[in-house]
């Protein structure tokens, strides 16, 4: 399999399972965390690596395996790779192009980027629906042929038939860049400079790849190229085909690995939330869930980032504190389960991940430790996962933990607008560009933690009727709008 973000938490927890089942890695990448990385490449042997901080390049040690560096370097290694599955365990915005490539590849995504339905759910939308429509037409195609077999019709091919193309075989097109002072060629690394740079030998099977238009991965619309294909019981496969498109199966494609919606999954619930009156996630409630409220708009970054259950990085901890990474899974549960019935309360405990309200009164829950391992082993291999894999038990005696609040808006202000945001998704874009603009000012001290509660308050009221991205150049042209209107409102 490929692990996108090897060195994060996550990362290292599915290496840990991998290494437990006995999983071949083919590909990793990492950021720029190049001592870690050195590790798991001796560890694992990857066939391919990839690193997107181009300046930790002579630091990397990656023995026998290929070399590719960049954004656009991870997404020629997703497409290289033979692997059927690809973990992205990487952390916030910079996630989604890579979700996006590995799907239009028609990869099986193991989903622990938050963002990548957040922001691009929409987008995610439109790829799963085209890569329905190609296993539709495979299907049907295949069955005509076997039809065609059984009767023996005797097939009549003009000279002027047009033939299918492949596209296994052509959509990969090997060129040379200019980059960074380096001219990348078959014989390996030329500098381009007249101060080369001094690099490891055994990097001579590295590829540069960074091109001018890297912000879009390619895509094949299968629709266009399949359109003159006639189909036998066209109305009837029209009719399916139409009803399939409103709501594809996002489940089908992605395994999420966020522990709430694992255990959503976990507990049957399928893509369009049939026979469910409403969905619960749990919420720890975060750093300052029992702070005295006129303390909180002064919470240091040392105070927000002592997480009560969760040892995870400082934005999702952040996010904790302010509600906003609830605010994201909701959104994220309004993707894979296609519903809008879906709500959170706190469990102190962190012992109940997830409740399934159904129509006949009952209520399921799933209980377990809080352990990320057990959503990645099912993910990394599921028949394994049952028959030889356990995470430290939940005892009778645990139970006397829980302990059930609903969220208070006085202390979670942002949560107000969870409503808002599943009436309109594409919001999740302006969400996500203020929060992680405004956490990057905080990390740095040059604003307080109310200033959350102050600013995104405005901008989400702002973009509030905002239509949905079409492409990735829009998210990033909204994304720079709705900063800058974060910076307008700060000055004022």
């Amino acid at each position: 399999m490929v692990i996108l973000g090897s060195t994060g938490s996550i990362g290292v927890n599915a290496l840990r399972v991998a290494r437990t089942f006995g999983l071949q890695i083919e590909a990793m990448s990492c950021n720029s965390n190049v001592a870690v990385f050195n590790e798991q490449i001796a560890a694992f042997r990857p066939k391919f690596v990839a690193i997107c901080d181009e300046s930790k390049l002579a630091l990397l040690k990656p023995r026998d395996s290929r070399v590719y560096v960049g954004d656009s370097g991870v997404k020629e290694m997703i497409k290289k790779a033979k692997s059927k599955a690809v973990l992205n365990a990487i952390v916030g915005f910079a996630g989604l192009k890579f979700s996006l490539c590995a799907l239009k590849e028609g990869k099986r995504l193991l989903l622990a980027n938050k963002e990548t339905l957040v922001i691009g759910g929409n987008l995610v939308r439109e790829i799963l629906l085209k890569q329905d429509s190609k296993d539709f037409t495979k299907g049907a195609a295949k069955k005509d042929s076997k039809k065609s077999k059984k009767n023996k019709h005797k097939v009549i091919e003009s000279k002027t038939t047009k033939t299918w193309r492949d596209f296994e075989d052509s959509k990969f097109i090997e060129s040379s860049f200019l980059e960074s002072g380096f001219v990348v060629s078959n014989r390996g690394i030329e500098s381009d400079s007249k101060n080369p740079n001094i690099l490891d030998n055994n990097l001579e099977n590295l590829e540069v790849i960074e091109s001018r238009n890297s912000m879009d991965c390619r895509e094949i619309d299968m629709f266009e190229s399949n359109k003159h294909f006639a189909l036998k019981d066209s109305k009837i496969d029209s009719k399916k085909d139409k009803k399939s498109s409103k709501n594809p199966n996002f489940l089908k494609h992605i395994f999420p690995i966020d522990s709430e919606h694992f255990s959503l999954y976990s507990l049957g619930v399928k893509s369009g939330a049939k026979n469910v009156r409403k969905l619960y996630i749990t919420a720890s409630g975060g750093a300052l869930r029992d702070m005295p409220l006129s303390e909180i708009n002064n919470a240091t970054l040392e105070q927000v980032l002592k997480h009560p259950t969760w040892n995870m990085g400082a934005k999702i901890t952040i996010d904790s504190a302010t509600l906003i990474n609830k605010l994201y899974e909701i959104l994220e549960a309004f993707w894979l389960f296609g519903t809008r019935k879906i709500d959170a309360v706190i469990e102190k405990s962190s012992l109940i991940h997830a409740f399934v309200e159904s129509s006949d009164g009952s209520i399921k829950a799933f209980l377990s430790k809080a352990d990320m391992c057990l959503p990645l082993a099912f993910g990394l291999h599921s028949k394994r996962a049952k028959k030889r894999f356990s995470i430290e038990k939940i005892s009778v005696t645990d139970l006397a933990r829980l302990e059930f609040r609903g969220i208070d808006v006085t202390r979670y202000p942002l949560w107000r607008f969870k409503d808002l945001l599943l009436a309109n998704p594409a919001l999740g874009v302006v969400l996500n560009a203020a929060n992680e603009h405004l956490q990057t000012l905080f990390i740095e001290s040059k604003i307080n933690f109310g200033t959350f509660y102050s600013v995104l308050p405005q901008v989400l009221g702002h973009f509030s009727d905002i239509s949905p991205c079409k492409n990735l150049i829009e998210i990033y042209d909204l994304r720079d709008e709705v900063i800058n209107f974060c910076e307008g409102l700060m000055k004022s």
